[in-house]
């Protein structure tokens, strides 16, 4: 009973649309505009996400690379690790240095978006290669100190 109402509405439907009538092929256009909406909007962060994934993918790739270049040309798994720790506290610290002047710039206005970035950009590699030359000096002493409480 069901399959055949259905059956009967798609068949008037088809119906309606090969008879050429203005008011149907208006309701098809605005479907099909609606359609090609929602897809875009569907489309556009997917897209912006992948992007953003894959320019993290590719720091990370390079970061990790120049590691493995550096401390095999130096002949040394230390001096791999201390490129390894120092790069990635830049890359941190200047993401978080260009956050921080980017909400001055929103809140105060101090200066051209285009300074503010320029200036996040400075403190945040000094403090990036401090804080990672600390903490790969830091690491490397717990390290010192767990092997000689160790090998006792």
């Amino acid at each position: 009973m069901i399959s055949n109402i259905f059956i009967s509405n798609l068949i008037n439907f088809a119906n309606i649309f090969l008879s050429g009538d203005g008011q149907a092929m208006a309701y098809l256009f605005v479907f099909a505009i609606l359609v090609v909406a929602f897809l875009v909007v569907l489309t556009v962060p997917i897209i912006i996400v992948v992007l953003i994934g894959l320019l993290i993918a590719l720091i990370s790739i390079g970061i990790l690379s120049t590691s493995v270049v550096s401390g095999l040309y130096q002949k040394s798994i230390s001096q791999g690790f201390k490129t390894f720790v120092i790069l990635i506290s830049i890359v941190g610290c200047t993401v978080v240095s260009e956050f921080f002047f980017w909400l001055i710039h929103n809140v105060f206005g101090w200066w051209n978006i285009n300074v503010s970035l320029v200036i996040g950009l400075i403190p945040g590699v000094l403090s990036g290669w401090f804080i990672g030359s600390v903490m790969f000096s830091t690491v490397k002493r717990i390290i010192k100190f767990i092997k000689n409480r160790y090998n006792k």
